[in-house]
């Protein structure tokens, strides 16, 4: 185990688990397999670059066919 912002070492690493204000925020894997913790309150802590795409802050969750999608609000 190893914490560091060096890119270099997070390149290297076979599985990297991501800390933002101090929770867990999600992993991946050398493959690049992303994954995204969800609390015991149901909170997810997306991608810093999925925030980008709600910028206030809002989203529409639609459950369906055992899938979740989130939308920014119309």
């Amino acid at each position: 185990m190893l914490a560091t912002h060096d890119a270099r070492a997070v390149a290297a690493a076979d599985t990297v688990v991501s800390l933002r204000h101090g929770v867990l925020s999600g992993e991946h894997d050398n493959g690049q397999v992303r994954t995204a913790t969800i609390d015991g309150f149901g909170r997810l802590q997306l991608p810093e670059e999925a925030l980008l795409l709600f910028p206030d802050g809002r989203a529409v969750v639609t459950v369906a066919d055992g899938h979740v999608e989130l939308h920014r609000p119309e």
